[in-house]
């Protein structure tokens, strides 16, 4: 939300809104997320290899819409993965952002049932 939003607010809705997100943030799932990404920021080899992954999967993903999947493309990738499988840092980070998210739906059945409508359907997105 940026600034200008926040300030057309009512007061209420935004003091609510405040102690929502710190709540958000205090709750384990949460809380272990923001944990283990910052273990994995501070691991500039974890992060390093973890960034090499995602550009691989993004260069993998456009070579499979053309149909110029090479061999060594198919061999960087694979040993990518399995340096990152091996990595204990990206994988707690991994398994805490997979919880965090499967978290997020139980906040949104619960702010939904509170106010009586489908919260997350104001926000129009289909993931975070």
């Amino acid at each position: 939300m940026s600034q200008n939003q926040m300030t057309q607010l009512s007061p209420e809705l935004l003091s609510a809104t405040e102690r929502l997100a710190a709540a958000l943030r205090q709750a384990q799932p949460i809380a272990a997320y923001h944990q283990a990404e910052n273990r994995l920021t501070a691991d500039s080899q974890a992060n390093n290899l973890l960034q090499q992954l995602i550009v691989a999967q993004n260069d993998f993903r456009r070579q499979q819409m053309t149909g110029q999947i090479t061999s060594d493309g198919m061999n960087q990738i694979r040993n990518l993965q399995t340096q990152a499988q091996n990595n204990d840092l990206i994988m707690a980070y991994i398994e805490a952002q997979q919880t965090a998210l499967a978290f997020l739906p139980d906040v949104n059945m619960e702010i939904s049932q509170g106010i009586g409508f489908d919260f997350a359907a104001l926000t129009g997105a289909g993931g975070c």
